[in-house]
């Protein structure tokens, strides 16, 4: 019987955080995949914010009918996915926080598992576990979808891997879990980005902490047409706020070359729009703040000739083969 409390006392505990707007459709599941985690968490913490339909409502619904778990439901004026996040870590204790999207899905052994990497590891510097994923639509089915080739050793010392490379924690918010003390030095994610906040919290973590990996799809991605991922240019509006957000260490980390080769993961399309339409000059200018001494729109053409290389190299790899 003791070694059973000292087994129960020495349980890490987890806040689970879902930011949700307007998540009527899937909210019920995500709720349902995280009350049904082997790891049970202290406490889930979700922040509606602002619905307009009746999320809130069905989230009552939830808490009533789980009455064993502890789950609760803030209500906030709309701010965006970055602003519910932050309100969620804001009111969190827990010594790890966990993230997870309105409409994405958990393995139910997801916490267990990456909560044992955190035990065995005699890392001090371990800030940050994630998880491999797998992508689902809006029924729940698993389907390939295009997305980039998870490197499964990006892990330890990963800030400059994630300034040169990008974004190369799989999953997203919904496949970390995170140490307390972490977001205690970095407890807001930037709340102008609509899409690949992600990504700048982890180069932020980054700088002080070391990541690690669990090498299993724990987490279950939802694609559907309504998800963000889907506004392209959004996404390379994004990615050139970050990279000028960062100029320094771009300079330092990334340079000139690193910065074309970010420039060419975006769409064909995208780079078009950069190079031809004055509604896209700013971003332009925010190249050129990067690199004063380089034309912004030379940048692009650069990166756009370079994609177009490398789709015909690997056309005539694929035809060898």
């Amino acid at each position: 019987m003791q070694n059973f409390y000292t087994i129960i006392l020495k349980m890490k505990t987890i806040d689970v955080i879902i930011p949700v707007y307007n998540g009527l459709p899937y909210v019920q599941r995500t709720l349902d995949s995280v009350i049904k985690q082997s790891y049970r968490p202290n406490k889930i913490i979700v922040v509606n914010d602002g619905s307009t339909d009746k999320t809130a409502e069905e989230i009552e619904k939830i808490i009533k009918q789980n009455p064993q778990v502890d789950i609760e439901l803030l209500n906030k004026k709309n701010g965006g996915h970055s602003s519910a996040t932050n309100y969620g870590i804001k009111h969190s204790k827990a010594e790890y926080i966990a993230l997870v999207d309105a409409d994405d899905l958990w393995h139910p052994n997801k916490l267990e598992k990456q909560i044992s990497v955190f035990n065995r590891s005699t890392d001090p510097k371990l800030g940050v576990v994630y998880c491999d994923f797998a992508s689902i639509d809006t029924e729940d089915q698993f389907f390939d979808f295009p997305t980039f080739k998870l490197d499964t050793n990006a892990k330890g010392n990963i800030y400059h891997a994630l300034l040169k490379r990008g974004n190369l924690v799989a999953g997203s918010n919904s496949a970390v879990l995170v140490k307390r003390e972490v977001f205690n030095q970095f407890p807001h994610f930037d709340e102008k980005l609509r899409c690949g906040e992600d990504w700048e919290m982890w180069i932020c973590m980054a700088q002080k902490y070391h990541f690690d990996f669990y090498p299993e799809k724990l987490t279950f991605i939802r694609r559907h047409p309504n998800a963000l991922s889907n506004e392209n240019m959004l996404h390379t509006h994004s990615n050139i706020y970050i990279l000028h957000k960062w100029k320094k260490q771009v300079r330092e980390v990334v340079g000139l070359n690193g910065m074309i080769n970010h420039l060419s993961n975006a769409p064909v399309g995208n780079l078009k729009k950069l190079l031809l339409d004055e509604k896209y000059q700013y971003l332009i200018k925010e190249l050129e703040d990067i690199f004063p001494m380089s034309s912004g729109k030379l940048l692009v053409g650069i990166a756009l000739a370079y994609k177009a290389i490398r789709k015909v190299f690997r056309n005539v790899t694929m035809s060898q083969e």
